[in-house]
């Protein structure tokens, strides 16, 4: 039976369309568990959900109360499904993590190019994971050259520019250390780069349509991003 993934990523960097997962038969505490860590965010969002079949396909996600959650030894709170049923962005088919989770952390302190082991318990089932955030990197101009230094961990750098004057957005995916910013394009002005640097869990799970990634069992991704934002004038 074709399975589908409830949850669909878009945390800082990615859209993605639902995730269609291989044929594997889901038991009554299959769970899908999507957790990235983020750098330097303090409040570290998971979301935890029941499965659904494709005949389920465009029903509300069902959350997970009873599992228990850690990272590095630190217990994640958990948000009660009931309350999350009168909130919008909850009922979406597609969640938005950044709108929408379960479990949550504020006292999970993230380093760049740390190892942080994810535990997770649900009645018999025992799920370990297993992330290093991406290291800390600078971000420098040249002319119209945006180019930033090595970021150890990292396969692959989501770059966000915005005009600050006329607000205009642009965003670009690479595995390259520079970007230029063409002329026709980019025009003078004040300019806020944002630079997010992804571990190849998350990459792998996006792009490579994994059933899981950075966990040894289950469904889902454990992965860690880092951000570094730098101001410039053209």
């Amino acid at each position: 039976m074709k399975l589908i993934l409830i949850i669909v990523l878009n945390l800082f960097l990615f859209s993605c369309d639902r995730l269609s997962i291989n044929d594997r038969s889901i038991g009554q505490n299959n769970i899908s568990i999507s957790l990235i860590l983020v750098y330097p965010q303090n409040l570290q969002k998971g979301v935890i959900t029941y499965l659904h079949s494709k005949n389920n396909f465009g029903t509300p996600p069902k959350f997970v109360d009873s599992v228990l959650l850690s990272v590095n030894n630190v217990k994640f709170d958990n948000i009660p499904s009931d309350s999350l049923e009168s909130d919008r962005f909850c009922s979406d088919i597609n969640l938005d993590i950044n709108k929408c989770y379960n479990y949550y952390s504020s006292k999970l302190n993230i380093k760049p190019g740390k190892k942080y082991i994810l535990m997770a318990e649900y009645h018999y089932l025992k799920i370990t994971g297993e992330t290093t955030v991406p290291g800390l990197f600078k971000i420098y101009k040249q002319g119209r050259t945006i180019f930033w230094t090595k970021s150890q961990n990292a396969y692959l750098f989501r770059i966000r520019i915005v005009n600050m004057d006329t607000k205009m957005l642009f965003e670009k995916s690479t595995r390259n250390y520079n970007i230029n910013l063409d002329s026709t394009a980019f025009s003078r002005g004040n300019y806020l780069v944002r630079i997010e640097a992804i571990d190849k869990n998350f990459y792998d799970f996006v792009n490579e349509n994994l059933d899981c990634s950075g966990m040894n069992d289950g469904f889902g991704v454990f992965g860690s991003i880092t951000i570094v934002e730098k101001k410039f004038k053209l």
